[in-house]
């Protein structure tokens, strides 16, 4: 009778230590993924960040490297039109160099897509 009771005590036991564990690896992962998405967002505000602006001349290159920083944005997090937004102002950037604008039209290219950049809204 005694070891009746000590095998069912032992395997209370065992079943407490089997669902600790579990709840530890399900906490474990929360906190891994919560660990992700908090790095993926603070990645995507440092690259806005760096693209705020100070006045300087535009030229082919400096809306060069705005498109590849806009490029660079994961655009996942924004919902469809702030980003449809983005890719357009992209690809007017992109048209303005292919065609050898004036400054005034580099000028617009590049505020527009910088506009369009600040103005992306999460989901």
């Amino acid at each position: 009778m005694k070891s009746k009771r000590r095998k069912r005590r032992s395997r209370k036991k065992n079943h407490i230590l089997i669902i600790l564990i579990l709840c530890m690896v399900i906490a474990a992962i929360a906190i891994f993924a919560i660990g992700r998405i908090a790095n993926k967002e603070t990645n995507n505000q440092k690259k806005l960040d760096a693209l705020t602006i100070e006045y300087q001349t535009v030229t082919n290159d400096s809306l060069k490297n705005v498109i590849n920083s806009a490029g660079d944005i994961d655009v996942s997090v924004y919902t469809d039109d702030s980003v449809n937004v983005l890719n357009e102002a992209i690809q007017n950037a992109e048209d303005t160099i292919k065609k050898n604008a004036s400054q005034d039209e580099l000028d617009d290219s590049y505020l527009n897509l910088i506009k369009a950049i600040q103005s992306l809204q999460k989901k």
